[in-house]
């Protein structure tokens, strides 16, 4: 499918496929020198494997990169606790893992079967640190008109006037 996906969107010389044990495509793309220059890695393989395929596609992407994780709510089976498949367990460890992760940001889509996005963290400060001020105002509290806002349906941040939010590139 990735190849119809791929000659339909006329991209085929711009991505690269390949075939074979995830976590060997993704050491090898670790051994040919590409930590941290990556902008975007996309988890979806084997379950058991999600925590080693993170830790890796975190080392690859640069900082202020993205890593998505695919099919974190498992079709719902995440939040049954009597569920003790060996795939759910491991997305459950998984998605503990990234919320408690200091290294990231992160979002979760809860479209399909849920996907998690992580923004890596540019060091000591975060992206969203740095340039957002973060409030817990129940959503609809007023927010000053000056101020541009990302919101969730439970949080809310703030782009101060005196820190823009621009990606950053170095």
């Amino acid at each position: 499918r990735a190849r119809g996906y791929r000659k339909e969107a006329d991209v085929w010389s711009r991505i690269e496929l390949t075939i074979g044990p995830a976590l060997k495509t993704v050491d090898g793309l670790l051994g040919q020198g590409l930590a941290g220059q990556l902008d975007l890695a996309f988890i979806d393989a084997d379950k058991a494997g999600y925590d080693d395929y993170y830790e890796r596609c975190l080392r690859l992407v640069r900082r202020g990169g993205v890593v998505l994780v695919d099919n974190v709510l498992w079709g719902g089976s995440v939040a049954n606790l009597a569920d003790k498949d060996a795939d759910t367990q491991a997305i459950r460890a998984v998605n503990a893992k990234l919320k408690a992760d200091e290294r990231v940001d992160l979002a979760l889509f809860a479209v399909g079967d849920g996907m998690t996005g992580t923004l890596k963290r540019w060091g000591a400060g975060a992206v969203t640190r740095a340039a957002f001020r973060y409030r817990t105002d129940p959503p609809g509290a007023p927010v000053p008109a000056a101020l541009p806002t990302l919101s969730s349906t439970r949080h809310r941040w703030l782009a101060p006037p005196f820190a823009p939010f621009t990606p950053r590139t170095d």
